[in-house]
């Protein structure tokens, strides 16, 4: 007499559960350990399963750890489209929804810490990855960021600057405030830094006496310009 053997069948919810489980932990373990010295048993271990399961849902340690670099930039694409919808419900102008913007998304980096050590072990450990996880959020999003710009400015929001240039200067900026935080090994506070770039990209640095000054200096200059 034959005996069947029965296989338990996971549900697709269930399936998805466990595979942000793994992520989960294992992003904790790549960030803390490096990619190098991360073992995937001790991952299984932490998490009470065996090391069959990680590999069925990823075939390769490499895989895995694309998952969870991949998985967390993923997590702030949502993050921040969700952030666009409200602000689109709430009928925001350009201005406020720039200075909004840049809380939120450094808000996502206070709650993800692990992600900015994911990203640099990315850089440094898979230097041939045809695009790696920050260049293609970046790259998702360009034109969407261009195009609020370019409409800030013609409502004469923004000045009007090249915008291309100014997506980078903005960027290059946020992106310099994640990673001092954390060479600095300082715990993340990057909501209170937000606040601080906002005023300074909005305002700028000098005081309206001052660019009160600089304005009429510019506008003699150009009277001058002329009147020869």
């Amino acid at each position: 007499m034959e005996t069947k053997v029965r296989t338990r069948r996971h549900s697709p919810e269930s399936t998805s559960r466990r595979k942000d489980e793994i992520l989960c932990v294992a992003s904790r373990f790549f960030a803390q350990h490096g990619y190098r010295n991360t073992d995937v048993q001790e991952i299984a271990d932490s998490l009470g399963i065996g090391k069959g399961t990680i590999y069925r849902a990823f075939p390769t340690k490499e895989d895995l750890f694309f998952a969870c670099v991949d998985g967390g930039m993923q997590r702030l694409t949502d993050t921040m489209q969700a952030f666009a919808d409200r602000c689109d419900e709430q009928g925001l102008t350009c201005l406020d929804r720039f200075e909004k913007a840049i809380y939120e998304f450094l808000s996502f980096y206070d709650r993800n810490e692990d992600l900015v050590e994911l990203l640099m072990q990315e850089r440094s450990e898979f230097k041939d990855r045809p695009t790696h996880s920050y260049n293609r959020h970046q790259l998702q999003n360009r034109e969407r960021w261009l195009s609020r710009m370019t409409k800030a400015i013609a409502e004469g929001s923004l000045r009007p600057l090249p915008v291309e240039g100014l997506l980078e200067v903005v960027n290059d900026t946020i992106y310099g405030a994640i990673f001092t935080h954390h060479f600095s090994k300082k715990k993340m506070q990057l909501t209170t830094t937000a606040k601080l770039i906002t005023d300074i990209l909005i305002n700028g640095i000098i005081s309206d006496s001052q660019r009160e000054a600089r304005s009429v200096k510019q506008t003699n200059n150009t009277e001058e310009s002329h009147g020869n």
